[in-house]
């Protein structure tokens, strides 16, 4: 059972770093906290400080929804490579994906609903 416990854990810190990631690589920079939580047939990614400095600097002088709308099409452009990842580390397809953000305070979720296990690789 402890290592059960163990591989959730992997699997969790995996997708925290690939969600990290993607959002890094579409904004150039990515959240400085995350946490994961997997329930059955969700997966919850919680990310915290991950607005720029420019986007600090918006939020500060009423932009907010700017902002907002800047970190969707952020999102959009990660979808491919985070669902392609929490597909590859949970091994089951993801069926649905949603994403919010908040500016004040910094933060937002990613959710992953995923489907069917996938069959295994036939060799």
């Amino acid at each position: 059972m402890a290592s059960d416990s163990k591989s959730r854990d992997d699997m969790r810190m995996r997708i925290c770093d690939a969600v990290v990631g993607a959002m890094r690589d579409a904004t150039g920079r990515g959240p400085t906290g995350a946490r994961c939580t997997i329930d059955r047939d969700v997966v919850y990614v919680y990310l915290q400080d991950g607005l720029s400095s420019a986007e600090r600097t918006l939020v500060e002088r009423g932009r907010g929804a700017a902002v907002l709308t800047l970190r969707r099409t952020y999102q959009d452009a990660a979808r491919n490579d985070m669902t392609r990842a929490v597909t590859a580390i949970t091994g089951r397809e993801v069926r649905a994906f949603m994403s919010a953000d908040h500016v004040d305070p910094d933060c937002s979720v990613e959710v992953f609903v995923l489907g069917d296990r996938l069959a295994a690789d036939a060799d």
